[in-house]
This record gives structure tokens, C-alpha cells and sequence, in this order.
């Protein structure tokens, strides 16, 4: 999706008026206001994964409102997860408030009213969740919005990882379980892990699985190289996955093929060999790149450059 909203496009005098205009028609409708409207400063980034989307939003102090009236006019019935990188930012909504600085994450809803007064200058990434997706535990996930999460560092890994890839586009919109890791974080925050909630090695193998997909084009991506990165031994990393239906090395594998899927069947990258695709997402001869990937799709990569082989 790219860049939906850059207040650049239009002279200082307009562009506090298209950051207000845009955000009620591309987050969801607002009422957004600030002290200093001269040559207001924003900028927004959209990317979808699976079935979420995630924004990278950055601008100047500013608040937003949304009332009930705007609720009642329109409500996406989604649950946000914002991580802050940079500034300070306080969130209201159901008599609770918070303050929360950088590396901090919080929640809000869109089915109540809210207020989000960013207090200085600000950048954040913001996990658009929709409700279906969250039940049965949405009463528990809406009881805690505006307030501080736990797990913190964890999140905070697996986002930071997730929007890294997404720059680069190493992820994409068709990384369905990288998204499905990220929703089973968001419940467990909620619910403290009770009952089928993902346990600390379900949530360590998310944000191993959100770091290999982002970084599934290093040559150097290895077993050994993904648990250092962790902070964890090769052999608890082993255990991690024993009762998986893929190994770490098969993820990597798996990751890698993804990738080269995804180019082999871009019409714009015609112009690149088959070896070069291979190459750049970490395969290292034509001969074993071409026996796992008909070993894993069932065609050879010639064909996939066809259009004919399909995502898993």
C-alpha cells in the first residue's frame, strides 16, 4: 500500500487540514486537532499483513477525538496496538488513561469513545486488528485498553521485526502466519496466558518465525545465527520447535522459497534470472534451489515464472 497520506504534497498553509481531512478517511473518522497549525508536519504508511495492517505514522503534536457521534456514523470494529518509537503520547478511553514514551505499546478500540493527544512530535506503529479475529476474548482485550501492557520487550521484538520487513518488502501481505503470531500475542497480553493463550515458547516461536521472514534474504541466516539473535541456546532453540510440523532450518528453507515464489511470478522483475532471484534470497546453487522448490511447490521454478504455481 505504500505512503497514504504526506503532508509534503501541499504548501505549509494546507497541511495541517489534509492531516486532518486524510486520517478521518484512512485510520477511521476522527475529529483531530492542534495548538499550531503553521506548516503542520505528517506523514503515514500503510502495509497490509494477512489479514491486519499496519500503519507507520509519523507528525507533530496533535490530538485525535472520536466521539460517539462518529461512532455511530462509522466503526471498522477493530482493536489498535500501538508501539511508540519516538515522543510521548496519552490515551483515554473507558475512564482509564495512560501516558506511554518509546518502547512502550498500548490499546485502544474503535467501538468507544477514545482520545489520543500526542504531546510532542511522534512517531508509532499501529496494528489494526479486527474484532472477529480477536474473539472470544474481546471483553477481556477491551477491558484494558489505555493501560499499560506486559511482555513488552516481546511485542516489541516481533513488531519491530515485522516493520523492518515490510519496508524492505521481505514481508507481505500474503505472510498470513507472521500475522497469525502477532494476533496470538494481542490475546495473550490481554488474557495473561490463561487457557489455550499462547505459553512464552508459542510466543518466542512467533517472533522467531516474524525474524526469519524479515530476514529470509541474509546468507547468513542459520540455526546458530537465529538463536544468538535471541539470546537463547541452539539446543533450547531446537526444543522450541521439536513439537512443530517444520524444524528452524526448514522455516528458513520454506521462508526463502516464499520469497522466490513471489518474484519468480512478478511481472516486473522479468528482467532477473531465475539464479539471480534464487541468489538474493539466500540460496547458494541453481541445482539445490531448483530440487527444493519443485520439491516444495511441485513445479519447477521455470514453470512458477509462468503464473501457474500458487501460494501454500
Amino acid at each position: 500500500m505504500g505512503v497514504v497520506v504526506d503532508t509534503e504534497v501541499v504548501p505549509p498553509g494546507e497541511r495541517f487540514g489534509l492531516w486532518a481531512e486524510e486520517s478521518a478517511r484512512v485510520f477511521e473518522p476522527m475529529h483531530v486537532t492542534c495548538t499550531r497549525r503553521d506548516d503542520f508536519r505528517g506523514r503515514a504508511t500503510a502495509h497490509e499483513l494477512g489479514p491486519l495492517t499496519i500503519f507507520r505514522v509519523t507528525a507533530d503534536a496533535s490530538t485525535i477525538h472520536r466521539t460517539p457521534a462518529l461512532i455511530a456514523a462509522s466503526d471498522p470494529q477493530w482493536l489498535q496496538v500501538s508501539l511508540q518509537l519516538h515522543g510521548r503520547c496519552r490515551v483515554e478511553q473507558g475512564g482509564r488513561s495512560v501516558v506511554v514514551g518509546p518502547g512502550e505499546l498500548v490499546t485502544w478500540e474503535s467501538s468507544k469513545p477514545y482520545t489520543v493527544e500526542a504531546v510532542t512530535a511522534f512517531e508509532l506503529l499501529n496494528v489494526y486488528c479486527p474484532e472477529h479475529l480477536l474473539r472470544p476474548h474481546t471483553d477481556a482485550l477491551y477491558a484494558l485498553t489505555a493501560t499499560p501492557l506486559p511482555f513488552g520487550s516481546v511485542v516489541r521484538g516481533l513488531l519491530t521485526e515485522v516493520a523492518r520487513g515490510l519496508d524492505d518488502a521481505s514481508l507481505g501481505a500474503g505472510d498470513v502466519s507472521v500475522a497469525e503470531a502477532l494476533l496470538a500475542l494481542v490475546r495473550g497480553l490481554h488474557t495473561g496466558g490463561v487457557g489455550a493463550e499462547p505459553s512464552p515458547a508459542a510466543l518466542l516461536r512467533g517472533q522467531i518465525r516474524a525474524y526469519i521472514a524479515a530476514r529470509a534474504g541474509d546468507r547468513d541466516l542459520a540455526p546458530d545465527a537465529v538463536a544468538r539473535a535471541h539470546h537463547i541456546s541452539r539446543s533450547y532453540l531446537d526444543r522450541v520447535f521439536e513439537d512443530e510440523p517444520r524444524t528452524v532450518t526448514e522455516t528458513i528453507r520454506d521462508a526463502r522459497l516464499e520469497r522466490c515464489r513471489r518474484d519468480l511470478a512478478d511481472p516486473r522483475l522479468a528482467d532477473r534470472t531465475i539464479l539471480d532471484i534464487a541468489l538474493s534470497w539466500g540460496f547458494t546453487s541453481a541445482a539445490h534451489f531448483s530440487r527444493a522448490f519443485r520439491a516444495h511447490y511441485g513445479m519447477t521454478p521455470r514453470d512458477a515464472r509462468g503464473g501457474t504455481v500458487k501460494a501454500e
